[in-house]
């Protein structure tokens, strides 16, 4: 959805939104901007290849992910 229709929403009060630290796109007055404590959210991926698939820069890309999210 884009930013303008997700304000919109917002400003109404019937929503809420999440958006990056560093949004660049100024805030309409009637909508506030509160940062999340700590990092509450995990966004989980799913990863999906052939079984068959000999790539292995696949699974270290895979592995990759998987050790920063235990970081």
């Amino acid at each position: 959805m884009i930013a303008d229709v997700k304000l919109a929403a917002v400003g109404a009060g019937r929503a809420f939104t999440l958006a990056p630290p560093h949004w660049q796109q100024p805030l309409p007055g009637h909508v506030t901007w509160s940062p999340l404590v700590g990092h509450p959210l995990v966004r989980r991926t799913w990863a999906v290849w052939p079984a068959d698939s000999r790539r292995r820069d696949l699974g270290r890309f895979i592995a990759a992910l998987d050790r920063s999210a235990g970081s």
